[in-house]
């Protein structure tokens, strides 16, 4: 997307109630979020309807946020609150006929959480090395690995050569083992191998 404010213009702009920073500040957001409720509740559509209600209870209080970081915490928090509670409402349901004196997660599952949590921050770094690549590398990119597009498909929708594609998709993979951290790029190297490429 052209011209994309930065983390201080998105912060000032929710104060303005002007919907394109909202837009932008749900692009950015969104997919780790989603991946984080996913893995969480084990359920997509469910994480879906959660990371969507969590945007609404942000965009009601936007005003008091004030910083991208207290956003950032505000959205993590209230999404693993969000799940906490599906969680709960579920088990409650799935045992039913026992009586329950707490609604408190066991310990497995808070940790469980714990993890969620880094796996998501971990996801967020790859994506944001992916969105400074160069436009046409990054295209080539999520075309490959997001929407698993074989490189002849990729060259035939973008009006390029097959060559031009492995060489921009090569000079993408090269920048991204170079800006990320270790286990960053053990997170990366999961993704490639999930897309199928």
């Amino acid at each position: 997307m052209e011209n994309k404010l930065n983390e201080t213009e998105i912060a000032e702009g929710l104060k303005t109630n002007n919907p394109k920073v909202f837009e932008q500040l749900f692009e950015k957001f969104h997919p780790q979020l989603q991946y984080f409720a996913e893995r969480l509740i084990d359920s997509r559509e469910e994480a879906e309807d959660i990371v969507l209600e969590v945007f609404q209870k942000c965009w009601k209080i936007k005003d008091n946020l004030g910083s991208i970081v207290n956003i950032r915490a505000f959205l993590y928090i209230t999404t693993r609150n969000v799940c906490f509670n599906y969680l709960r409402s579920r088990k409650s349901q799935q045992e039913r006929q026992k009586e329950y004196t707490t609604h408190l997660l066991t310990a497995e599952e808070t940790k469980n959480a714990e993890h969620r949590v880094i796996e998501a921050e971990t996801l967020a770094a790859i994506y944001q090395g992916i969105e400074n690549l160069p436009t046409r590398c990054k295209e080539i990119f999520f075309l490959t690995y997001f929407e698993g597009l074989k490189a002849g498909e990729i060259a035939k929708r973008l009006k390029i050569s097959v060559s031009t594609v492995t060489t921009q998709r090569s000079i993408a993979l090269k920048y991204l083992r170079k800006i990320l951290s270790d286990e960053n790029l053990v997170m990366l190297s999961v993704l490639l191998l999930h897309s199928g490429n």
